[in-house]
């Protein structure tokens, strides 16, 4: 156990409410979702005009190359984990973001 507070949602529709309906520090995504790319729910999200977590976004992906890695950055990410992962990874990774200046 990590110590956060966890939310899960299974779409864009359940991650979207969520953001409306709370404020979030983080929010960690899968980078190849089922219905697309996590790049395309951030857009979405920031077309929709929906409240972005205080410390940003976090990416999960089983992608290697460096330029999915460079476009999630571009995108405004904080972060980019690379699958498998251990928590322990996952925690670190979390804490480095975490430890940053969120108006940054």
């Amino acid at each position: 156990r990590m110590g956060f507070l966890v939310d899960t949602a299974r779409n864009y529709g359940e991650t979207e409410l969520c953001l409306r309906e709370r404020d979030y520090d983080l929010l960690i995504l899968d980078y190849q979702l089922f219905e697309c790319t996590a790049l395309e729910v951030l857009k979405q999200l920031k077309d929709a005009g929906v409240r972005v977590p205080k410390y940003g976004f976090l990416i999960c992906s089983a992608h290697t190359i460096e330029n999915v890695r460079i476009q999630c950055e571009d995108a405004g990410c904080v972060g980019y984990v690379t699958k498998p992962f251990t928590f322990d990874v996952l925690q670190k990774e979390i804490n480095r973001v975490l430890m940053k200046d969120p108006k940054k």
